[in-house]
């Protein structure tokens, strides 16, 4: 006949305390473990922060670049054109 061998090997007082260890250690694993997680998932969180704030920088550089590349195409066009009216 097959039985559990834990319940055969043992006492069921000796049975009942080990089970009850077991799931403690269980429990203490698993919070553990959803602990982790947490940190994990604020870790990711305080990352994508930093990224779109760097991102969100360089991105301001690049417009201001491009809109003094701008300012200074445009006042090159605004020289250009009092030449010509001299010019005439």
């Amino acid at each position: 006949m097959m039985g559990h061998p834990m319940g055969r090997t043992m006492d069921p007082e000796s049975h009942e305390e080990l089970m009850t260890l077991c799931s403690w250690h269980s429990s203490k694993d698993l919070v553990g473990f959803m602990q982790g997680m947490q940190d994990v998932n604020m870790n990711m969180k305080k990352y994508r922060e930093k990224v779109s704030q760097n991102v969100a920088a360089v991105w301001d550089y690049y417009l201001g670049l491009a809109g003094d590349l701008w300012d200074v195409r445009d006042s090159g066009k605004h020289v250009h054109d009092e030449i010509r009216i001299e010019a005439k």
